[in-house]
């Protein structure tokens, strides 16, 4: 695609009008073509001492209303990768359709439902921060929004994507099939769910290293779910399965763990956007 064509598609997502991005794109061109004007260094620190400043003015006093928090979710939505959403779709789908056919809820078993849903919201959220979005973030950071409400922003709509879908399949499947209780299903995913996205966003932001949050989430559960069928006898392997992520005495503490990694997330990138300015 030449670089016109690529302008004028981007002028016709963004207007959402072939007519205005029409009338745009020759302006635009225009601006592309514009030479730098020449500024010395004392100048550029000054106009970005006195940015600074407006923007914190501004921010300071703006009311967080509905409208920009839905243009804050509507404009990430359509940075987050297409193939994320049919990802995460289609292996809770799976996870439903298999659980539907072979699952039997009088045994020990996980049902795949369980064993998909935890894992593919922990990968989706772990690429919320990877080398491409973190170019994209910086640019975004000059925003009034930020980035850690960007970065919320992105989370709410993976982690809510993923939560409304299994939480769909599992009433599917409390309705289609009688001997499956709808409540011990959802409680048997989503605190999982839940912890292991926390982890593995805490794992992408601090480490910058998106590859091996997703490898540690998935021996993570990978490890509880083989480890727990196998129904260890010995001390060692039964704390090597986490039962922590399946008892229920242990919930409490698993959304307490969640809500940390969370925590801690935002208060080092809070840290770092400070140190960066």
């Amino acid at each position: 695609m030449t670089a016109p064509n690529h302008l004028l598609t981007m002028l016709i997502e963004d207007t959402g009008s072939d007519e205005a991005a029409e009338a745009l794109i020759s302006a635009m061109q225009a601006l592309q073509q514009w030479p730098n004007p020449p500024a010395s260094n004392t100048e550029i620190q000054k106009l970005l001492h006195q940015l600074s400043n407006e923007s914190l003015a501004s921010t300071t006093g703006q009311r967080l209303n509905s409208r920009w928090v839905w243009l804050i979710l509507q404009s990430q939505l359509r940075i987050i990768r297409k193939e994320l959403w049919a990802a995460s779709a289609l292996v809770i789908l799976l996870g439903t359709l298999v659980t539907f056919v072979s699952y039997q809820p009088n045994t020990d078993t996980f049902a795949p439902l369980v064993i998909f849903a935890p894992v593919m919201a922990a990968i989706g959220v772990a690429l919320l921060y990877d080398a491409e979005y973190e170019t994209q973030l910086e640019i975004e950071d000059a925003t009034p929004a930020g980035i850690l409400l960007i970065l919320l922003a992105r989370l709410l709509l993976i982690f809510s994507f993923n939560l409304v879908m299994t939480l769909g399949g599992s009433i599917l499947l409390a309705l289609t099939r009688s001997e499956i209780s709808l409540g011990p299903l959802i409680l048997a995913w989503l605190l999982p769910m839940t912890f292991l996205s926390s982890i593995a966003f805490l794992m992408s932001v601090v480490l910058r290293n998106t590859p091996f949050s997703i490898a540690t989430s998935l021996v993570i559960w990978s490890a509880h779910v083989l480890l727990t069928q196998a129904k260890p006898t010995q001390a060692i392997i039964y704390a090597l399965s986490m039962p922590g992520l399946r008892e229920a005495s242990t919930r409490p503490f698993l959304l307490v763990a969640a809500a940390l990694a969370l925590l801690t997330t935002f208060l080092f990138l809070e840290k770092s956007d400070r140190e960066l300015a």
